[in-house]
């Protein structure tokens, strides 16, 4: 049997506007732009991790966020395929 590696996932660079924030300290107006994408990326769909690379920060980082801004968090893994009926 020959086994076939899985292709790697692509790592995102972080953004310019949050490459330097930690570097410099937090202020509230950082706190509040890094809340704001990091609700808007989420509900569009993008992962914990995808954000998390965006913004250079960690996904503890993100989820605390989320929780602050008060966005649902989505459930674990890839959505349920729906069961369709078996062929006779």
């Amino acid at each position: 049997m020959k086994l076939v590696p899985y292709p790697s996932r692509p790592i995102l660079d972080s953004m310019a506007p949050f490459k330097h924030d930690l570097k410099n300290g937090y202020n509230q107006f950082q706190r509040d732009r890094f809340d704001a994408f990091v609700a808007q990326q989420y509900t569009a769909g993008l992962s914990l991790r995808q954000v998390a690379e965006l913004t250079g920060r960690t996904q503890t980082a993100v989820r605390r966020s989320l929780d602050r801004s008060g966005v649902p968090r989505r459930d674990r893994g890839a959505p349920r395929l729906s069961e369709t009926p078996k062929r006779q």
